[in-house]
């Protein structure tokens, strides 16, 4: 197993794993030249020699760009080892060379944010775990959230009042979007119970993605595209359910809807699903149509759904000196290991 350490002297010929292409792809460039600025902070970059994302990138956690505090630490800010690289110990010689390095340099510990379930961005608790790592625990969440103030009433869209209307809301419909997904919702909007459902997509669209959507689900009456909404609480206030797509991030519509007291269904990883938390959670969108059917049927399970959703929203609400406790009893934990 060769590990480079990539910088200054080597980056311009080196790959950096995460931009393979060539040197004049903007991309490349512009994490080249933003490593190139963080070498004087003392970020390291060490990689596998072999071509593709097989890397590791850290630095001291007083320069990290994260919001945590500390000192003498080395803050791991991303190790990525994919597909066919899994499973050869790669990861592991990673992190043991950095682990390595950081007690050449007289460090007191390394810190890794990491998430109870595996997502986007984080490291793998179970990796950490399989690997000794020691794992405490910390609750980050939000200091304020606005809520509605019924500014926006479902006749300004031309939506029925008796409708029950299942929200489709993010910054990237398109592409989260999928075929499947369609093929849900069209099963969704089909359904024969004792109301209509209306689908109402929050977020920006443009013209040939409402035109696929409305030939694919083929009840373009009950579709609504409201588009990017200022009022954002307001517009969330209009649906009555939040059904997430397949996409792992729009946490902060999760949020929105738990603020206003709706149910949200959503997959077991994602923004979403870490915010909403089991009680909400399903293993396939396969199971989204049953699941709805019994929200729309329901009102005992929905009022109590509802209440639940409230629930977790106020376990969001952590202000910033519980979090700066909690993190500093982790730091004090590090250094005393």
């Amino acid at each position: 197993m060769e590990i480079i350490t990539v910088d200054e002297g080597n980056i311009d010929k080196e790959h950096i794993c995460c931009a393979i292409s060539s040197n004049n792809d903007i991309q490349v460039k512009s994490k080249k030249s933003w490593l190139k600025e963080r070498f004087s902070d003392g970020l390291v970059f060490k990689k596998i020699n072999v071509r593709g994302k097989c890397f590791i990138e850290y630095l001291p956690i007083e320069n990290a760009w994260v919001p945590i505090k500390g000192s003498n630490l080395m803050y791991i800010d991303c190790m990525w080892v994919s597909g066919k690289f899994q499973g050869q110990g790669y990861a592991k010689g990673l992190l043991d060379s950095c682990i390595l390095d950081s007690k050449e340099k007289y460090k007191d510990g390394l810190v890794i944010l990491s998430s109870k379930k595996k997502m986007s961005f984080l490291m793998d608790k179970q990796f950490l775990l399989k690997h000794h790592v020691i794992i405490r625990d910390i609750n980050i969440g939000l200091k304020s959230y606005q809520k509605s103030e019924g500014k926006l009433k479902r006749d300004c869209f031309d939506i029925a009042e008796n409708a029950f209307c299942i929200g489709i809301i993010g910054n990237r419909l398109q592409s989260d979007c999928t075929e499947s997904f369609l093929d849900v919702l069209k099963q969704i909007v089909h359904i024969h119970t004792v109301k209509d459902i209306w689908l109402i997509f929050i977020g920006r669209t443009v013209e040939v993605f409402e035109k696929k959507v409305a030939e694919h689900v083929k009840c373009k009456e009950r579709l609504r595209f409201l588009g990017r909404q200022e009022e954002f609480a307001e517009a969330v206030a209009l649906i009555d359910l939040l059904a997430a797509t397949p996409g792992l991030g729009n946490g902060g519509a999760g949020v929105a809807a738990m603020n206003e007291g709706k149910p949200v269904v959503c997959l077991k990883t994602g923004d979403i699903a870490s915010c909403a938390g089991e009680d909400f959670q399903c293993d396939d969108i396969s199971q989204y149509p049953a699941i709805i059917k019994r929200y729309v049927e329901d009102k005992a399970y929905y009022d109590m759904q509802s209440k639940k959703a409230e629930n977790q929203f106020e376990r969001l609400l952590i202000g910033d000196a519980e979090i700066a406790v909690q993190i500093k009893d982790v730091l004090e934990a590090v250094k005393g290991l």
